[in-house]
């Protein structure tokens, strides 16, 4: 018997109360509806929990789950473990998402016969309401131009191409349980080794461009507002990654894969704990450990990639500087990158001034050209108008004239003739 439900929807939840109503939505309005939705609730304590029953009472697709404070990790495994359809998707509480993702997306899986799909990423600013394409999300400029990739079609860039994100992505269940992948149940970066893992595992890789899901920016508590609580999780993440390839015999093959989302992974976790003390405690063990023991000193310059070129300069002050040396030249590059905005910024106004005045020439010109027709035609009507008065003065002046009533009495009798033979 044909399995009725097509794809698992597992969405962890924690704290969500202002933006799971606009998700769950989303997600019930989707046009494939053949669907479960699994939520967790990982030990909210906001409103979340009674948000999630109440819209269990209303569609029975939807399955409320609830378990104690132990991560978006946890909480995946959770409901991976009761997922019962053809295809998963792990999507986040705080994002929302195009009502035909998952037919499109389910519908490429099947038509390719793919154990993953990729697709697209908008990123969603919270504060503005405006959406903008996530380029970063797919580097299509270095992926292979077939409907079916693997990491040995791109053994330096698998881990590159794509994010470690698993809300733009859909799995296969039964390959999933076979190759028995699962989150890594930390607080933080608790994706990294689930979706690496299965980039490897996976012989058939489809990519569908389209963006169809709308990650929301800008709030104050979303997992990348709260990276000071857990600020070493992702370096146990990549360890974690870099023994698995080596157990697979792999590692030197996706090493510079490896080493460059490494990097790329260091730096953005610094960058995301400025302004707090974790910022100087990471700083350190980046500097003293972190680096070399995740290859990253044994990278070589020609190695890098060419996206990534602003992150080796900045691993290269690290590694030359003292802390405090560090910050200053931060905060140099911050002022230049301001002063470097404000120019921009000022440009652009410019710009949209001299594109409003010409467009003001325009009008006027337009405005100017309309009148002087305007008037023209006032004219030429009121000439119409007097021509129209003297013909019709003329006409009354010939009906009073004798000429014209003795006429009319001559042909009087001659017209009656006509009128009655007609």
């Amino acid at each position: 018997m044909l399995n009725s439900i097509k794809v698992s929807v597992i969405i962890p939840v924690f704290n969500s109360e202002k933006y799971l109503t606009q998700c769950i939505d989303s997600v019930l309005k989707q046009t494939l509806k053949e669907f479960e939705l699994l939520c967790i609730d990982d030990g909210s304590t906001d409103q979340s929990y009674t948000i999630l029953n109440a819209y269990a009472k209303q569609d029975c697709r939807i399955k409320v789950y609830q378990q104690r404070n132990k991560g978006g990790g946890a909480a995946r495994n959770y409901g991976l473990e009761r997922a019962v359809g053809d295809y998963l998707i792990f999507l986040d509480s705080d994002d929302f998402f195009d009502h035909e993702m998952l037919e499109k997306v389910y519908n490429r899986a099947v038509t390719t016969q793919s154990e993953m799909c990729i697709f697209g990423v908008k990123i969603y600013n919270h504060i503005t309401g405006q959406s903008t394409d996530a380029g970063y999300g797919l580097r299509k400029k270095y992926i292979p131009q077939k409907e079916i990739v693997s990491w040995k079609d791109m053994p330096n860039l698998i881990f590159n191409v794509f994010q470690n994100w698993p809300w733009n992505k859909m799995f296969r269940r039964e390959f999933v349980l076979k190759n028995k992948i699962k989150f890594q149940e930390i607080f933080r970066t608790n994706d990294l080794l689930f979706t690496n893992t299965a980039f490897i595992y996976a012989n058939r890789i489809t990519v569908l461009s389209e963006a169809l899901v709308y990650y929301r920016t800008h709030t104050k508590d979303n997992c990348q507002s709260t990276n000071r609580l857990y600020p070493f999780d992702f370096y146990t993440a990549f360890m974690e990654l870099k023994t698995y390839l080596v157990e697979q015999n792999i590692y030197e093959t996706t090493r510079i894969s490896f080493i460059n989302h490494a990097l790329d992974g260091c730096i953005a976790n610094l960058e995301s704990l400025e302004f707090c003390e974790e910022h100087r405690h990471l700083f350190y063990k980046l500097k003293e450990s972190y680096f070399s023991e995740l290859d990253i000193d044994h990278l070589k310059v020609e190695e890098i990639h060419d996206f990534l070129r602003e992150r080796y300069l900045q691993y290269i002050d690290i590694c030359e500087c003292d802390y405090c040396k560090y910050i200053t030249k931060r905060a140099s590059k911050y002022k230049d990158d301001v002063e470097k905005l404000g120019t921009k910024m000022y440009q652009k106004e410019q710009q949209i001034k001299q594109k409003l005045q010409l467009e003001k020439d325009a009008f006027d010109f337009c405005e100017q050209k309309l009148k002087a027709e305007l008037i023209q035609t006032q004219e030429e009507l009121s000439k119409y108008k007097e021509v129209c008065n003297q013909k019709e003065t003329m006409l009354e002046q010939l009906k009073n004239s004798k000429s014209y009533i003795i006429g009319q009495l001559f042909t009087y009798l001659p017209r009656k003739i006509v009128e009655r033979f007609k």
